[in-house]
């Protein structure tokens, strides 16, 4: 039996609009992280 309570995520996009936000992405016109974000910890040996 299904658990009717969790509902899946429904992504709608076209083929166009992936390969646009992949271009996008792969251009980097989706912002910068400025350079006092929160990073992630990386230990320096």
């Amino acid at each position: 039996m299904r658990n009717s309570s969790f509902v899946e995520p429904c992504v709608m996009n076209t083929k166009a609009e992936v390969v646009q936000a992949l271009e996008d992405f792969n251009y980097g016109r989706f912002g910068q992280i400025p350079d006092d974000a929160l990073q992630p910890f990386h230990h320096r040996h």
